[in-house]
């Protein structure tokens, strides 16, 4: 260290001055006392050879039990929960084959269809002869139906519909008409649901009466079936005639038919 140009001494305070005569002399010098001062950038950073030092390794993630990971693999979603089970509903389908059969089993065979076995000439005119174009004298005439009963065979299970009501019309020279006018209800019960059909409209036919039985042609239907469960409407369907043969009974004003599914009353 030179000396202090002013006193000649060597010794510097912490602060850079002159201890003697206080002159400022910066730091040079400084840190005699409290360990040697060493210019910036004397030491450089340590250097190790080339591959002497290996970095520890880092914490790594290791897929649970060893599965392998995947990338692009179709995504399944979960299978969603079964839907709660409804309540237990008529199917449309069933209404629609109980209207169909009854249109065609009970409109076409309001004009009776259960023969009487102890009637020896094996008729159902009651012995009133025929007319002139050969239909039995007993059935001519305007009918109101005033009970209807009719089971329907569903899966097994026999489902009854009642009604009342509807006029069948049959002349002489063999044509027929039956008018249900502004409607004639059906009703039961399908599933423990209340079931109506209601019948509008009317249907015209042909008809021969031949040894106790009814046959039918020229059928035309101009009306609608509507079934309505618990109130409401579910389908309409237009009204149809069955031109199977059917068996009758017939005395003075009445006129009935029965089979082992269904029994009509008609009076006058």
């Amino acid at each position: 260290m030179q000396p202090c140009p002013n006193c000649g001494r060597t010794e510097l305070s912490p602060a850079g001055n002159c201890q003697n005569c206080g002159l400022f002399r910066g730091n040079e010098g400084y840190g005699q006392g409290y360990g040697q001062g060493h210019a910036p950038g004397q030491y450089a950073p340590a250097q190790y050879p080339a591959g002497q030092y290996q970095a520890q390794p880092g914490y790594q993630y290791q897929q649970p039990y060893g599965a392998q990971p995947q990338y692009g693999a179709g995504y399944q979603a979960p299978q969603p929960a079964p839907p709660a089970r409804r309540p237990s509903t008529v199917p449309l389908i069933v209404l629609s084959v109980i209207a169909v059969i009854l249109v065609i089993g009970i409109v076409g065979v309001v004009l009776v269809r259960a023969a009487d076995d102890e009637d020896p000439g094996g008729g159902g005119n009651g012995g009133n002869g025929t007319t002139a174009s050969g239909i039995d004298k007993c059935v001519v005439g305007s009918w109101r139906i005033t009970s209807a009963k009719e089971k329907v065979d569903q899966d097994g299970t026999l489902i009854e519909f009642t009604a009342r009501g509807g006029n069948v019309d049959l002349k002489d020279d063999g044509s027929g008409k039956i008018d249900y006018g502004s409607g004639v209800t059906y009703t039961g019960k399908v599933s423990g649901q209340n079931v109506t059909i209601t019948f509008t409209g009317s249907v015209t036919f042909s008809f021969k009466t031949v040894d106790g039985s009814f046959t039918f042609s020229n059928v035309s239907p101009n009306g609608t079936a509507t079934v309505k469960v618990n109130g409401t409407t579910t389908t309409s369907i237009p009204l149809d005639m069955d031109t199977k043969p059917a068996k009758y009974t017939c005395s003075g004003n009445s006129l009935t038919q029965s089979t082992d599914l269904a029994t009509t009353e008609m009076s006058k």
